[in-house]
């Protein structure tokens, strides 16, 4: 009796897994159809960054680190961004260790943010606020960890990360432009004699006083030739502003920074334009429009791991270009199937940099060879392939990608 108790016990939960992978499945079909049809009022996007945490501490880096994993091969984002607290926060030392050991999961794809420090006064003013609202993290503001901007950056050079940015967050004491202009610069040059990459990031409520304008404008002046981007943060939330609107924020921010640089941030708030699909797809339209397409998204990691937001990610539209033709990618690439875990079907995407002969197939765990999805000649750019395995039993898989470019494995696992 106890062994037919836990036969069927088992025969019951065998179908609960079973009809909510079902469930969860035909959820996602239905949200890729519906994306499919919006994506048409947006082109491919060019680059897309992803913050992935504004301050990694012991409490969230294990989050962080797992979101990296699962995000890092899809082909969504072309780098991840975590934030570098102040010392007033945080031990730097232990701050810096946790950003080196997320730099082993995505070497050159890491970018770490730094929030400005120094004892020069405006550098700190914003700093017990913002301690307050990463409470949940453990922070604790403590003004008598302040360090001189000398000894900060010092302490920078044990960062890994290949990409540094300044986080020029709007301060609770306005500074000159001639202390923001220095601070920058101390950066840029230090992080220049480490060979590594400079972003700037600024937020567009600099962008509601003219005394903030002229700010900006010097310190593009002062710094914008160094950096690879500039990005700009709260732009969804100034352009709702009374009397404001996006396009003509962003019309003010094509005026002070050189287009080809522009990089715009967007956050899924629920008071803003971004909060669903919809509103992101017109902001990425709106933006595009404005001859923008390079982009930056910040979000807890268990929003991407939310319908429609999973769907949504997967399959926004991506472009990775070389210099002189947008629609070529940059190489020889295999992306991680999806949906997976699946059943029965599953899509898999590659990307060619050349026209050449590929061969896709899958292989089970003893290598034994189970389908062949492509065999032939195909042109360069990014294709996709929708397998079907419904004949083949529950279990892991392998597909292969070869090319004269090389070969790509990946792991596929079937659910039934």
């Amino acid at each position: 009796m106890v062994d037919s108790d836990l036969i069927n016990m088992k025969k019951l939960q065998a179908l609960i897994v079973t009809v909510t992978l079902f469930c969860v499945l035909s959820n996602s079909s239905a949200q890729e159809r519906r994306l499919s049809s919006e994506q048409t009022t947006i082109t491919p996007i060019k680059t897309l960054w992803w913050i992935v945490a504004e301050a990694v501490t012991k409490q969230n880096v294990g989050a962080v680190q797992g979101a990296i994993l699962q995000w890092r091969d899809v082909g969504t984002f072309d780098a991840f961004s975590i934030g570098l607290l102040p010392p007033t926060f945080m031990d730097l030392d232990s701050s810096i260790a946790l950003a080196n050991q997320l730099h082993q999961l995505i070497p050159q794809r890491l970018i770490l943010g730094a929030f400005p420090s120094g004892t020069e006064g405006w550098e700190t003013s914003f700093n017990q606020w913002f301690a307050q609202q990463l409470a949940p993290l453990g922070i604790v503001y403590d003004s008598t960890k302040a360090m001189s901007r000398e000894a900060w950056l010092e302490h920078l050079q044990a960062l890994e990360a290949s990409t540094w940015a300044y986080v020029l967050e709007q301060p609770a004491r306005h500074p000159t432009a001639a202390e923001v202009g220095a601070s920058v610069s101390a950066f840029v040059q230090h992080a220049r004699e480490q060979n590594k990459g400079v972003v700037l990031w600024l937020s567009a409520m600099m962008l509601r006083q003219p005394i903030d304008i002229e700010l900006v404008r010097h310190l593009v002046a002062t710094v914008g030739e160094q950096v690879e981007a500039i990005v700009w943060m709260d732009v969804p939330i100034v352009s709702q502003d009374p009397g404001r609107s996006l396009e003509g924020i962003l019309d003010t921010i094509l005026t002070l920074t050189p287009p080809q640089k522009a990089m715009i941030q967007w956050t899924h708030n629920p008071n803003l334009i971004t909060k669903d699909t919809a509103g992101t797809l017109t902001y990425i339209a709106t933006c595009q429009a404005r001859g923008i397409n390079r982009f930056v998204l910040l979000a807890n990691p268990s929003l991407l791991q939310q319908e429609p937001w999973t769907t949504f990610y997967h399959n926004l539209p991506r472009t990775t270009s070389v210099e002189g033709n947008d629609e070529v990618p940059q190489g020889f690439m295999l992306y991680q199937n999806y949906p997976n875990p699946f059943n029965p079907s599953t899509t898999i995407r590659f990307s060619l940099p050349h026209r050449s002969h590929v061969t896709l197939k899958v292989f089970d765990v003893l290598g034994r060879e189970v389908a062949t999805l492509v065999g032939g000649e195909l042109n360069a750019g990014e294709h996709s392939v929708v397998y079907d395995a419904k004949d083949l039993p529950s279990g892991l898989y392998f597909y292969r990608l070869s090319s004269s470019h090389g070969t790509c494995v990946k792991s596929a696992l079937l659910l039934k």
